[in-house]
């Protein structure tokens, strides 16, 4: 897979564990548990996003902190996954 297959998205679910935006700043940190999510930061409101296989517009890729990219890679520290009950796009 190709690093530019992947994405993210907004998802509207609250995951454990849920830190503190700054009000002043705008950044991106990576989620405690879960490599394939990050939050974003905008005047202290707190976004979570999810990493997406833009081919197959299902969770996938991991959430890389040096460049602030989702990526094809299975290296993931805590070896989690948030894995939700649907997909990004509903599939027969």
């Amino acid at each position: 897979k190709q690093q530019f297959n992947f994405g993210s998205i907004p998802i509207q679910e609250r995951v454990e564990p849920v830190p503190k935006c700054r009000e002043a700043d705008n950044y991106i940190i990576s989620h405690e548990r879960y490599c394939n999510l990050f939050y974003g930061c905008r005047e202290g409101e707190l976004i979570l996003y999810a990493c997406v296989d833009r081919l197959t517009n299902n969770y996938g890729g991991v959430f890389q902190s040096s460049t602030g990219n989702c990526i094809a890679s299975n290296e993931c520290a805590t070896n989690e996954f948030y894995r939700p009950n649907q997909a990004t796009t509903s599939r027969p």
